[in-house]
């Protein structure tokens, strides 16, 4: 144990127990009753779920958080894929809450988990990482998965590493220009051992801090094309989804499904219904939540725009794709966004910009269309309209593309590729 965790132990304080390191760990992970407290902050050291001693070889998740999101569905797929489940045991680590408007997704990985640790807001990184390493330690942990980035886990992993050197570390990003990649550099990519790219931008950058290509492999993601299925889906009574999301029937619908963020560019959307107003034949539907969704409710009213419906987080999200006549992604940049692969497989059109692993999914004139230039919305305007003019030929166009995805995005392939990394058989 070292000196930082000791420092930690010496911190607690109780009328029954002495700090000392046996009697923690009994309280800590047979109890589940015990918080940390120093004069200023807290680390939370509580699961959230009744400890169930690991039976296999043990994951430990890192993440800044859970919110709900293409990063925390995508995981919760990967570790819910049935040959991965029996092999290993899950033990999740969340170092911050989610803001309420990006939604929760902890129950889901809760169901799944032997343990899942929550450090609300705790600032003072001298401790988080000595909480980390201790968890590491305790657990016996075979493999660290960092599902979607945190700047702890980059400042700590060359220590972490050169404390537990057997550790399997897997990392991921999603974007080869901004989040976490810009976090990385040549000492830090050396300590982890294999550097997942969703797309080949991300790996050609991965590479450019002198990962070998061994270490960085591609690995799309999937998704379970059977529960977007067109064939499967289009018998369900469009009429009564409509009515129940108090959609309008007999217009193209227009949809934006994602985290009101930024990243997404939501105001773009919001601008191009606005120019769409004066055409009766459009409408226009945002599906999702986050830190932006006020600002866009508030454009929404201030400007009167009257042909859009806003939704938050919404589920079955297949109800939200069978109302959709055109998918709109005005994103700044992207790894491969799962509303692509779902939507297209359902045969929706698609208008996006080309950014991430989304070329590689829609082909103009075929299933879509790309816009090189972020924010050109004269360009996103004048695909909708070339779309909605021939609306059930680029639709039929657009199924076809499910065969292809079947081949190149399956939940079952990505979920194979991911477990030779959490093995170590690349």
């Amino acid at each position: 144990m070292n000196a930082q965790i000791n420092q930690i132990l010496q911190l607690v304080k109780t009328k029954f127990f002495k700090p000392i390191k046996n009697q923690i760990k009994s309280i800590l992970f047979k109890t589940n009753r015990y918080t940390i407290n120093t004069t200023s902050d807290s680390i939370n050291l509580k699961s959230s779920i009744p400890v169930t001693k690991p039976t296999k070889k043990v994951m430990m998740l890192l993440w800044p958080f859970i919110a709900v999101g293409g990063a925390e569905n995508l995981t919760l797929s990967i570790l819910k894929e049935p040959r991965i489940l029996s092999k290993f045991d899950y033990i999740n680590v969340c170092l911050l809450e989610p803001s309420d408007s990006l939604g929760d997704l902890s129950p889901a990985f809760e169901e799944i988990s032997c343990a899942f640790y929550k450090a609300e807001n705790f600032q003072d990184t001298r401790y988080i990482n000595a909480y980390i390493e201790y968890l590491l330690e305790y657990y016996k942990v075979d493999v660290l998965f960092i599902p979607n980035g945190t700047t702890v886990f980059y400042d700590s992993v060359q220590v972490i590493k050169e404390k537990f050197p057997s550790l399997r570390i897997v990392n991921q990003v999603y974007d080869h220009e901004e989040g976490w990649i810009r976090h990385y550099d040549i000492s830090k990519a050396a300590a982890i051992d294999f550097h997942v790219a969703p797309n080949l931008q991300i790996r050609e950058k991965y590479m450019s801090y002198q990962v070998p290509s061994n270490r960085a492999p591609l690995i799309y993601h999937g998704i379970d094309l059977e529960v977007y299925n067109p064939d499967k889906l289009l018998s369900a009574n469009l009429t009564a989804i409509k009515h129940k999301l108090e959609l309008p029937e007999n217009k193209i619908i227009i949809t934006f499904a994602a985290r009101i963020h930024p990243q997404k560019r939501p105001m773009d959307f919001v601008e191009i219904a606005k120019q769409f107003s004066p055409d009766s034949r459009f409408h226009f539907l945002m599906v999702g939540d986050g830190e932006m969704a006020a600002k866009v409710q508030l454009e929404i009213d201030s400007m009167k725009i009257s042909n859009i419906t806003k939704l938050g987080f919404y589920k079955p999200i297949q109800d939200i794709y069978l109302c959709t006549d055109i998918l709109v992604v005005t994103s700044e940049y992207e790894g491969l966004p799962l509303v692509v692969l779902q939507s297209s497989s359902m045969g929706i059109p698609i208008v996006s910009t080309s950014v991430g692993a989304i070329p590689d999914v829609i082909k103009n004139n075929e299933n879509g269309f790309l816009v090189n230039q972020i924010g050109d919305l004269d360009l996103f305007n004048y695909y909708i309209q070339k779309l909605a003019n021939n609306l059930e030929d680029f639709k039929s166009r657009s199924k076809s593309n499910y065969i292809e995805l079947s081949h190149r995005f399956s939940l079952e392939k990505m979920c194979e590729s991911y477990l030779e990394v959490f093995e170590g058989k690349l």
